[in-house]
Formats: C-alpha cells, sequence, structure tokens
C-alpha cells in the first residue's frame, strides 16, 4: 500500500508514572471489563474509556489536555526531549 507520510505536529508535556501522585490524571479502578473482586488496574481517562496504565509508562499530554499512555520503549522511539532554550523561549 502507496500513501503520503505524515508527521506529528505540536508538543507535548510527559511524565513517567509510577504510582498514584505522579500524574493527576492516573486512578485507580476495578478491573474491566469484567470486575472482580480485589483486581485493580491503573487507567487515565474518563471511567467509561480510558487506557490500562503500568509503572514505568510515560503519560504524555497534548496541547488540547488529551492524556494518554506509552511504554518507554515506545515513547523512545517516537519523542526526543527539547533542549532548554526552546522550551524557555515559549517553543520555539
Amino acid at each position: 500500500m502507496s500513501g503520503q507520510m505524515f508527521r506529528r505536529r505540536g508538543y507535548i508535556t510527559a511524565v513517567q508514572w509510577f504510582h498514584l501522585g505522579d500524574h493527576p490524571g492516573v486512578f485507580r479502578r476495578e478491573y474491566w471489563p469484567e470486575p472482580r473482586a480485589g483486581c485493580w488496574r491503573y487507567w487515565i481517562g474518563r471511567a467509561d474509556a480510558g487506557y490500562v496504565v503500568e509503572p514505568g509508562d510515560w503519560i504524555c499530554t497534548d496541547e488540547g489536555g488529551r492524556s494518554w499512555p506509552l511504554h518507554p520503549d515506545e515513547f523512545a522511539k517516537r519523542y526526543e526531549p527539547l533542549s532548554p532554550s526552546i522550551t524557555s523561549e515559549g517553543r520555539g
């Protein structure tokens, strides 16, 4: 299949998540879709739709305020840190 190639625009902020409190959007909820007593997962998003978060995942937040987790390997493939001069100048 051929097609035109694209790259992402915009910026994200990211924090590596290890436990509750590392990111305000992550919460603990019963395992879904089949809740069982004592079976919990960490979650980001709305209560009815979102993503499972594992310790070590990066929580990315775009300029629109949407957040999602990425495994550390995938995060390293997609993103690189901005230099301090770019971030202090308001993203260049």
